[in-house]
């Protein structure tokens, strides 16, 4: 089989929902017909489309307004200091310039643009991108540039984020789980088999015209699959630290 896996049952909707648009991309740029796809290419873009009126619906029902705000306030204050970071890599000292540029580079291996990310991917990974910050070098790198607690700043702001999106989660749950829920089940069946028709036509006329787009898609599922691994290890180790301060 040239697609490993189609389980994305651990990560959440948004991500989810995600996943199927980058999917949808890829097959708006290949030859259906072509590659003997098109009924299954075209089921999963029905899919698709019923997806996104439904998540679309799910996030005008009010549940989300306080969410969005609060993602708004961390993206700004984030973006902030990546800009500041940027305008001190040309600062006329060298030591301070350079300072910058290990931070960037720091922060860039998280990925590119994470305030653009899906909210609980941007939850996740500036969580540990501010673990990594705090770390005694980059401190050390931080207080060559500025006094402005930016990290902090953008540490309070996502634990906030965090914390609404906790306490909204079990009053929303069950408004959107009866909204999405159906159209989930249905994407992740049309998504199945798109994947078992890509496999079946890759065994029988050969890996060749399939395997780009199969390893577009297999790239997808298992980042998708590994933030939502590192997010239940977050989770364990967040639970395991409260239950030694008790």
């Amino acid at each position: 089989m040239i697609i490993k896996s189609t389980n994305l049952s651990k990560s959440p909707l948004m991500e989810f929902f995600q996943v199927m648009k980058l999917i949808a991309g890829y097959l708006g740029k290949e030859d259906m017909e072509t590659l003997k796809l098109a009924v299954v290419a075209t089921a999963f873009l029905v899919g698709f489309d019923t997806l996104d009126a439904a998540v679309k619906q799910a996030d005008k029902s009010g549940f989300t307004t306080v969410k969005r705000e609060r993602d708004s306030v961390r993206d700004n204050t984030f973006v902030g200091f990546m800009e500041f970071l940027r305008s001190m890599t040309r600062y006329p000292d060298p030591d301070v310039s350079e300072a910058a540029r290990r931070l960037l580079f720091v922060t860039e291996k998280y990925g590119k643009s994470i305030q653009a990310m899906a909210r609980e991917q941007e939850t996740s990974i500036l969580h540990n991108w501010v673990g990594d910050m705090r770390q005694n070098g980059n401190v050390a790198l931080l207080e060559k540039l500025t006094h402005l607690p930016w990290i902090d700043k953008i540490d309070e702001e996502n634990t906030q984020y965090e914390a609404t999106h906790i306490s909204s989660t079990e009053e929303k749950s069950t408004y959107v789980t009866g909204l999405t829920d159906k159209a989930r089940k249905e994407m992740q069946k049309a998504f199945e088999n798109l994947c078992e028709a890509i496999n079946s036509h890759a065994f029988i006329d050969g890996e060749t015209p399939y395997i780009g787009l199969a390893d577009k898609i297999n790239v997808e599922v298992a980042n998708a699959q590994q933030l939502a691994k590192s997010r239940a290890t977050l989770l364990k180790n967040k639970k395991k630290k409260k239950q030694e301060k008790q």
